[in-house]
């Protein structure tokens, strides 16, 4: 079916036709492509339909399918924000627990690992005590062996361990790992069903998801700030308060996760890359991000790369001089040829800790930590070689989304500068009487070029953005040009003495395109 129509016709037909013409797999099907086009009431009506007229078509397909709907219907984002969202949650939470408990005891169908793999991972969306409580209970049954029809695989316990992560029970998560990985002693009386294999990829980008948002929690928590899913509720706030962790320890757990991948499964995928490069951009560690950014490009000789940095994450085939280590050198280099490419993703990611390094930057310029100096992530060449110039290589035929959030960061980036050289004119103004370095730097007028070039890489990413890759910009965005040029009128007024000797107004020019190009949009 490939259409609304044909899948209502369908529908139709399995009313009307005999029962023996219609399997369990294909109404599966049926559901499946009501719920891709979220039509959910069409879907529970499939159900019911099947459960009065035909109950010996039950199978494990359908009550995983309608135990996922349930929170499905009520948005995959946990929008904790709205507090008549939340009761719906907590209610459809109640009703795939009915769901389930139908299944075994009213239609004796055993749960197999998708059904309990759909309730664990409605327990994970739902940040309650009790839905924690529904989770532990029946993982504590399927560890006593009760639930003999679910396959051990990685599948199940990824789902358990989605569910601590996403409860902030970072400890319980940790000691589940050892229990998946056999660290812990294993139960003697556990059936042969229960043995565990090493953990796969989606086990790593749980684990290191899971300490990012974590970390990120916290430190919102402690600045007053509000989370990205939300306000939390008390329990969530208690579970963070016991196991939120720091920074440091974010980057540590960080290390060793991937470490642990890299020593398990081989090469990571660009997906784990992806998310130690997130990590890594939370922190603000431009140096490590353009690290790992350059060894999936190959060019572990590259200036930017530095290979101690890749030691320490666990990328220990090559040395620091970008050699292959002893006897098994052949096998090195076919190591590093396996290493995925960067996609879009990874390139933004690095434009992101660009943003947070810069953030960092301006904190310690405020606390008066450190002294405002000219940073090389923030030189525009810089930008182009290592990041851009790449970035415009990629193949955006089948979906370009993901750029428009590359020119978002650049505005980002761009008003970060700005503010950056405002604390260096300030820095000016204070001791060009004492001090002979900064008397160099306001008779070369390098501040100067720098302002105007933020202004003209401004308008030239716009139009870039734009003319060449057709997007449309929001008010948001408008905003944020906005703000770029009102930091330096600012930095003009406040300071008129550092740009006296300017043959023209830059800000003129800009504020004129810049009404132009919102004209344009039908932007106000």
């Amino acid at each position: 079916c490939t259409s609304p129509q044909q899948l209502s016709s369908l529908l139709r037909r399995i009313k009307k036709e005999d029962d023996q013409h219609f399997t369990g797999h294909e109404i599966s099907l049926a559901m499946k492509r009501l719920t891709n086009w979220r039509d959910y009431r069409a879907a529970f009506t499939l159900f019911n339909d099947v459960k009065n007229q035909t109950p010996d078509k039950l199978d494990h397909n359908l009550y995983s399918i309608v135990i996922r709907m349930c929170l499905d219907q009520y948005g995959h984002n946990i929008d904790t924000d709205s507090l008549a969202l939340q009761k719906k949650r907590i209610k459809a939470l109640q009703s795939s627990k009915k769901l389930f408990f139908e299944m075994q005891h009213q239609y004796h169908i055993e749960p197999n690992e998708y059904v309990l793999c759909a309730l664990l991972g409605n327990c994970a969306r739902v940040i309650t005590k009790k839905s924690l409580r529904m989770a532990e209970h029946h993982w504590q049954r399927l560890m006593q062996n009760e639930y003999r029809e679910v396959r051990m695989d990685h599948v199940v316990w990824n789902a358990m361990l989605n569910v601590y992560l996403k409860h902030y029970k970072l400890n319980a998560a940790i000691d589940l790992l050892q229990s998946m990985s056999g660290d812990q002693e294993e139960d003697q009386d556990a059936s042969e069903s229960m043995v565990v294999t090493q953990m796969d990829h989606t086990t790593y980008l749980l684990l290191l998801n899971g300490v990012r948002l974590n970390c990120a929690a916290l430190h919102a928590q402690h600045d007053h700030e509000q989370p990205a899913d939300g306000a939390m509720n008390e329990y969530a706030q208690h579970n963070l308060d016991e196991n939120g962790i720091s920074k440091t320890q974010m980057r540590t757990l960080t290390t060793q996760t991937l470490t642990d991948c890299v020593q398990q499964l081989g090469v990571p995928t660009v997906e784990i890359f992806g998310c130690v490069l997130n990590n890594f951009a939370m922190l603000g560690e431009v140096d490590t991000c353009m690290s790992v950014l350059c060894l999936m490009r190959h060019e572990w000789q590259h200036s930017a790369c530095d290979m101690h940095k890749m030691q320490q994450l666990g990328l220990t085939v090559i040395n620091a001089d970008g050699e292959g280590e002893g006897e098994g050198d052949n096998d090195d280099e076919e190591w590093l040829q396996q290493i995925p490419a960067p996609n879009l993703i990874c390139y933004n990611l690095c434009l992101k800790a660009i943003v947070v390094h810069t953030e960092q930057l301006l904190l310690a310029y405020e606390r008066e930590e450190q002294t405002p100096f000219e940073c090389r992530y923030l030189d525009w060449q810089w930008i182009q070689s290592s990041i851009l110039q790449h970035v415009k290589n990629l193949d955006f035929s089948s979906d370009n989304k993901r750029l428009f959030v590359t020119y978002k960061l650049l505005f980002q980036i761009a008003e970060r500068k700005m503010e950056c050289m405002l604390w260096w004119m300030k820095y000016i103004t204070q001791h060009i009487n004492d001090d002979e370095q900064v008397q160099n730097m306001y008779l070369s007028k390098q501040y100067q070029r720098e302002v105007v070039d933020i202004l003209q890489q401004t308008e030239t990413f716009f139009e870039e953005m734009t003319k060449e890759y057709k997007f449309k910009p929001h008010q948001k965005m408008f905003d944020q040009i906005y703000k770029i040029g009102f930091k330096f009128s600012q930095m003009y007024h406040e300071h008129h003495a550092l740009f006296d000797d300017m043959e023209s107004d830059p800000l003129k020019p800009y504020n004129e395109w810049l009404v132009q190009a919102m004209k344009r949009y039908g932007v106000q």
